[in-house]
Protein backbone atom coordinates (compact mmCIF):
# COMPACT_ATOMS: atom_id res chain seq x y z
CA UNK A 1 0.00 0.00 0.00
CA UNK A 2 0.85 3.42 -0.63
CA UNK A 3 2.71 4.83 2.34
CA UNK A 4 0.99 7.83 1.70
CA UNK A 5 -2.47 6.98 1.02
CA UNK A 6 -4.12 10.00 2.77
CA UNK A 7 -2.19 12.66 1.25
CA UNK A 8 -4.50 15.15 -0.15
CA UNK A 9 -7.71 14.37 2.06
CA UNK A 10 -9.41 16.17 5.02
CA UNK A 11 -12.05 14.67 6.91
CA UNK A 12 -13.96 16.62 8.64
CA UNK A 13 -16.38 14.33 11.39
CA UNK A 14 -19.43 15.46 13.63
CA UNK A 15 -19.15 14.48 17.28
CA UNK A 16 -22.29 13.01 19.01
CA UNK A 17 -23.85 10.67 17.53
CA UNK A 18 -20.89 9.88 14.75
CA UNK A 19 -17.37 9.85 16.14
CA UNK A 20 -18.39 9.05 20.07
CA UNK A 21 -20.18 5.88 20.75
CA UNK A 22 -23.63 5.53 22.54
CA UNK A 23 -24.14 7.92 25.34
CA UNK A 24 -20.47 10.22 24.76
CA UNK A 25 -18.76 6.62 25.20
CA UNK A 26 -15.31 6.77 23.85
CA UNK A 27 -14.82 4.73 20.58
CA UNK A 28 -10.72 3.78 20.90
CA UNK A 29 -11.04 2.30 17.34
CA UNK A 30 -11.65 5.90 15.97
CA UNK A 31 -8.58 7.45 17.44
CA UNK A 32 -6.31 4.32 16.09
CA UNK A 33 -7.47 5.02 12.73
CA UNK A 34 -7.23 8.75 12.51
CA UNK A 35 -4.19 7.96 13.78
CA UNK A 36 -2.75 5.89 11.08
CA UNK A 37 -4.97 8.61 8.67
CA UNK A 38 -2.66 11.52 9.91
CA UNK A 39 0.29 9.38 9.65
CA UNK A 40 -0.04 8.57 5.99
CA UNK A 41 -0.61 12.30 5.76
CA UNK A 42 -3.97 13.15 5.82
CA UNK A 43 -5.95 15.79 7.78
CA UNK A 44 -8.55 15.74 10.43
CA UNK A 45 -10.68 18.05 12.29
CA UNK A 46 -14.13 18.07 13.63
CA UNK A 47 -17.34 19.59 12.22
CA UNK A 48 -19.48 20.02 15.64
CA UNK A 49 -22.29 22.25 17.21
CA UNK A 50 -20.03 21.79 20.16
CA UNK A 51 -18.27 24.99 21.51
CA UNK A 52 -15.49 23.11 23.16
CA UNK A 53 -14.08 19.93 22.10
CA UNK A 54 -11.93 19.34 25.36
CA UNK A 55 -14.38 17.85 27.74
CA UNK A 56 -16.09 16.09 25.35
CA UNK A 57 -13.19 14.49 23.05
CA UNK A 58 -10.88 13.20 25.45
CA UNK A 59 -7.29 14.02 24.13
CA UNK A 60 -8.33 15.49 20.80
CA UNK A 61 -5.14 17.28 20.94
CA UNK A 62 -3.66 13.95 19.12
CA UNK A 63 -6.06 13.55 16.39
CA UNK A 64 -6.98 16.83 15.58
CA UNK A 65 -4.57 18.35 13.09
CA UNK A 66 -6.86 20.81 10.83
CA UNK A 67 -8.65 24.11 12.19
CA UNK A 68 -11.70 23.13 14.19
CA UNK A 69 -15.11 23.98 13.41
CA UNK A 70 -17.30 24.86 16.14
CA UNK A 71 -20.88 25.74 16.62
CA UNK A 72 -22.33 24.17 13.69
CA UNK A 73 -19.60 26.60 11.66
CA UNK A 74 -20.30 29.97 13.63
CA UNK A 75 -16.45 29.38 14.97
CA UNK A 76 -13.72 27.88 13.26
CA UNK A 77 -10.22 28.17 15.33
CA UNK A 78 -6.75 26.70 14.52
CA UNK A 79 -5.35 23.99 16.51
CA UNK A 80 -3.34 26.11 18.66
CA UNK A 81 -6.80 28.25 19.47
CA UNK A 82 -6.28 30.88 17.17
CA UNK A 83 -9.41 32.11 15.90
CA UNK A 84 -9.68 32.31 11.89
CA UNK A 85 -13.56 33.11 11.44
CA UNK A 86 -16.54 34.08 13.31
CA UNK A 87 -20.12 34.54 12.64
CA UNK A 88 -22.59 36.41 15.48
CA UNK A 89 -25.94 35.80 15.44
CA UNK A 90 -27.63 39.48 16.33
CA UNK A 91 -27.65 40.04 20.35
CA UNK A 92 -30.74 42.16 19.97
CA UNK A 93 -32.49 38.87 17.96
CA UNK A 94 -30.99 36.85 20.16
CA UNK A 95 -32.57 38.09 23.52
CA UNK A 96 -35.62 38.27 21.06
CA UNK A 97 -35.76 34.79 20.66
CA UNK A 98 -35.16 33.93 24.27
CA UNK A 99 -38.21 36.70 25.59
CA UNK A 100 -40.41 35.58 23.22
CA UNK A 101 -40.08 31.24 23.97
CA UNK A 102 -39.64 31.71 27.61
CA UNK A 103 -42.82 33.52 28.03
CA UNK A 104 -44.09 30.13 26.29
CA UNK A 105 -42.34 27.06 27.20
CA UNK A 106 -42.31 26.09 30.71
CA UNK A 107 -38.68 25.89 32.25
CA UNK A 108 -39.95 23.00 33.96
CA UNK A 109 -40.16 21.41 30.51
CA UNK A 110 -37.47 23.21 28.10
CA UNK A 111 -34.03 25.06 28.79
CA UNK A 112 -31.98 27.56 26.35
CA UNK A 113 -28.65 28.18 26.25
CA UNK A 114 -26.01 30.78 24.42
CA UNK A 115 -22.99 29.97 23.13
CA UNK A 116 -20.76 33.48 23.55
CA UNK A 117 -17.91 34.75 22.05
CA UNK A 118 -14.66 34.85 24.60
CA UNK A 119 -15.76 38.37 25.16
CA UNK A 120 -18.95 36.94 26.71
CA UNK A 121 -20.55 39.94 25.00
CA UNK A 122 -21.04 38.08 21.75
CA UNK A 123 -23.62 35.14 20.57
CA UNK A 124 -22.77 32.45 18.59
CA UNK A 125 -26.02 30.69 18.13
CA UNK A 126 -29.01 30.26 20.66
CA UNK A 127 -30.17 26.56 20.99
CA UNK A 128 -33.65 25.05 23.03
CA UNK A 129 -33.55 21.93 24.20
CA UNK A 130 -37.42 20.65 24.66
CA UNK A 131 -39.64 17.77 23.73
CA UNK A 132 -39.39 16.86 20.20
CA UNK A 133 -42.99 18.20 19.07
CA UNK A 134 -41.89 21.60 21.06
CA UNK A 135 -39.06 21.94 19.25
CA UNK A 136 -40.76 22.09 16.09
CA UNK A 137 -43.11 24.47 17.61
CA UNK A 138 -40.50 26.99 18.49
CA UNK A 139 -39.15 26.58 14.51
CA UNK A 140 -42.22 27.35 13.54
CA UNK A 141 -42.66 30.42 16.19
CA UNK A 142 -39.55 32.16 15.34
CA UNK A 143 -39.75 31.63 11.70
CA UNK A 144 -42.78 33.25 12.00
CA UNK A 145 -40.88 36.78 13.39
CA UNK A 146 -37.58 36.55 11.42
CA UNK A 147 -38.25 33.98 8.73
CA UNK A 148 -35.17 33.68 6.40
CA UNK A 149 -33.23 36.51 8.49
CA UNK A 150 -31.56 33.95 10.50
CA UNK A 151 -30.70 30.33 10.40
CA UNK A 152 -32.00 26.82 11.94
CA UNK A 153 -30.40 24.01 12.37
CA UNK A 154 -32.14 20.66 14.26
CA UNK A 155 -28.85 18.59 16.14
CA UNK A 156 -31.63 16.05 17.64
CA UNK A 157 -35.20 15.75 17.61
CA UNK A 158 -35.21 17.58 20.95
CA UNK A 159 -32.60 20.71 20.26
CA UNK A 160 -33.65 23.58 17.84
CA UNK A 161 -30.85 26.08 17.00
CA UNK A 162 -30.66 29.82 16.12
CA UNK A 163 -27.82 31.26 13.90
CA UNK A 164 -26.61 34.17 11.76
CA UNK A 165 -27.96 33.48 8.08
CA UNK A 166 -25.55 31.86 5.98
CA UNK A 167 -23.68 30.51 9.35
CA UNK A 168 -23.28 26.52 8.56
CA UNK A 169 -20.95 23.28 9.01
CA UNK A 170 -20.87 24.01 4.71
CA UNK A 171 -20.13 27.17 5.04
CA UNK A 172 -17.30 26.24 7.57
CA UNK A 173 -15.89 23.77 5.35
CA UNK A 174 -15.63 25.62 2.39
CA UNK A 175 -13.84 28.02 4.20
CA UNK A 176 -11.21 25.23 5.57
CA UNK A 177 -10.75 23.92 2.65
CA UNK A 178 -10.27 27.48 0.23
CA UNK A 179 -7.87 28.38 2.71
CA UNK A 180 -5.56 25.05 2.19
CA UNK A 181 -6.25 25.66 -1.72
CA UNK A 182 -4.80 29.35 -0.81
CA UNK A 183 -1.55 28.12 0.33
CA UNK A 184 -1.53 25.86 -2.72
CA UNK A 185 -2.78 22.33 -0.74
CA UNK A 186 -5.29 21.23 -2.83
CA UNK A 187 -7.86 18.81 -1.39
CA UNK A 188 -10.46 16.20 -0.91
CA UNK A 189 -12.64 16.25 1.29
CA UNK A 190 -14.72 13.96 3.21
CA UNK A 191 -17.69 14.45 5.93
CA UNK A 192 -19.40 12.09 8.21
CA UNK A 193 -22.36 13.52 10.15
CA UNK A 194 -25.60 11.73 11.17
CA UNK A 195 -28.38 14.50 11.58
CA UNK A 196 -30.15 17.30 10.29
CA UNK A 197 -27.22 20.04 11.25
CA UNK A 198 -24.96 18.14 9.42
CA UNK A 199 -26.73 18.23 6.27
CA UNK A 200 -25.21 20.98 4.60
CA UNK A 201 -21.41 20.11 5.36
CA UNK A 202 -22.03 16.69 4.00
CA UNK A 203 -23.73 18.94 0.86
CA UNK A 204 -20.30 20.60 0.42
CA UNK A 205 -17.84 17.92 0.84
CA UNK A 206 -16.15 15.70 -1.77
CA UNK A 207 -17.31 12.77 -0.13
CA UNK A 208 -20.55 12.75 2.04
CA UNK A 209 -20.80 9.51 4.13
CA UNK A 210 -22.40 8.75 7.42
CA UNK A 211 -22.84 6.16 10.04
CA UNK A 212 -25.92 3.62 9.80
CA UNK A 213 -27.70 5.41 12.87
CA UNK A 214 -28.20 8.50 10.61
CA UNK A 215 -31.44 10.04 9.94
CA UNK A 216 -33.00 9.14 6.62
CA UNK A 217 -32.63 12.36 5.42
CA UNK A 218 -29.10 12.52 5.62
CA UNK A 219 -28.21 8.83 4.71
CA UNK A 220 -30.76 10.14 1.25
CA UNK A 221 -27.38 12.05 0.10
CA UNK A 222 -24.50 9.99 1.06
CA UNK A 223 -21.96 8.48 -1.01
CA UNK A 224 -21.12 5.69 1.83
CA UNK A 225 -23.18 4.62 4.45
CA UNK A 226 -21.39 3.15 7.06
CA UNK A 227 -21.43 1.27 10.39
CA UNK A 228 -23.26 2.24 13.61
CA UNK A 229 -21.23 5.28 15.27
CA UNK A 230 -21.01 2.45 18.41
CA UNK A 231 -18.94 0.81 16.19
CA UNK A 232 -16.35 2.88 15.12
CA UNK A 233 -18.32 4.83 11.97
CA UNK A 234 -14.85 7.01 11.39
CA UNK A 235 -12.58 4.05 11.65
CA UNK A 236 -14.81 2.59 9.17
CA UNK A 237 -14.67 5.31 6.93
CA UNK A 238 -10.63 5.44 7.10
CA UNK A 239 -10.89 1.87 5.69
CA UNK A 240 -12.87 2.76 2.82
CA UNK A 241 -10.36 5.62 1.84
CA UNK A 242 -7.50 3.24 2.03
CA UNK A 243 -9.56 1.01 -0.17
CA UNK A 244 -9.53 4.20 -2.22
CA UNK A 245 -13.49 5.66 -2.17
Amino acid sequence: MNPNWAQGKIIFSDIDGTFLGIDGARAEKNYEAVASFIQAGGLFTFNSGRMHLDGVVPEFERIVNAPQVLSNGALIRTVNGEILREEFLDNQIAQSIISMLSQVFSPDETGYECFMDETGERCYKVFFWAKPEQTVQMHRMVYERYGDEISYFYSCPSIIEFMKKGASKGHALRFVKRMYEEQGIPLTAYAIGDYQNDIEMLKCADVACCPANASDEVKSICRQILCHHSEGAVADLIEHIKGGV
